[in-house]
């Protein structure tokens, strides 16, 4: 068997305790869409305590309720933009600190612009809309359709949410760990290449016999653990 099959088939055997919790799909319209903020607030180089931590004050503080928008719209940019300039998150720097986050300009305009799909295009009720969706592909590409949604976010809160199990949340986890066993080129991109590394993944999961949505997390849980790669 290919040394990479055997070491993704150890890692699953190892933390799949941890990771088996799939979630079924009964969280309410508003459960979604607060969701859907915080995989907005991820991304390509956002860790994700950063990402928790934001979300976290951002929904303390009352700015993923809907209403907002709808009254105080020429202001939810800029109030959300203050925020994300704010040295309130974790984690901590070296020196001590709460940290900004990253790209405060670009994160605010697409947090409002998201909440604006939500309420103007009939997307509130995401429960019944995904669900009168069979096929997980196409759920994601429904998902897309909201502004700062990509492959791997609508992933992610696909998987999230329960409404998916078979698409891989193709971060670095994934990358590295296909490029390391050369399953894939080095000159692979999630950002140009996501169905392709997804695909390549689902088969060496086939292969395992190790559930997509387990091995994907379980990759994740090993790497952040023990803060290496491979």
């Amino acid at each position: 068997m290919n040394t990479g099959i055997k070491k993704l088939i150890s890692i699953w055997t190892t933390y799949s305790l941890h990771t088996n919790k799939r979630k079924n799909k009964s969280l309410t319209p508003e459960q979604m869409h607060n969701e859907l903020f915080f995989c907005l607030l991820g991304g390509y180089g956002i860790p994700y305590e950063l990402n928790q931590s934001a979300f976290e004050i951002l929904q303390q503080k009352g700015l993923f309720q809907l209403k907002y928008y709808q009254t105080f719209e020429n202001q939810m940019i800029n109030i959300l933009e203050r925020e994300l300039m704010m040295s309130q998150f974790a984690p901590r720097t070296r020196q001590g600190t709460f940290r900004k986050y990253r790209y405060p300009k670009t994160k605010a305009r697409t947090i409002f612009k998201a909440a604006q799909w939500l309420l103007h295009d009939n997307q509130r009720n995401l429960p019944a809309i995904l669900r009168a969706i069979p096929e997980e592909k196409a759920r994601r590409a429904k998902i897309m359709e909201c502004p700062g949604m990509g492959m791997k976010s609508a992933s992610w809160f696909l998987r999230n949410t329960g409404y998916a199990t078979s698409l891989a949340i193709v971060d670095v986890h994934i990358f590295r760990f296909l490029t390391f066993y050369r399953f894939i080129p080095q000159t692979y991109s999630p950002s140009r290449n996501y169905e392709e590394i997804e695909d390549v993944f689902k088969r060496i999961c086939h292969v395992a016999n190790v559930p997509v949505d387990e091995g994907d997390l379980a990759l994740w849980e090993w790497m952040h653990r023990n803060y290496r790669i491979l």
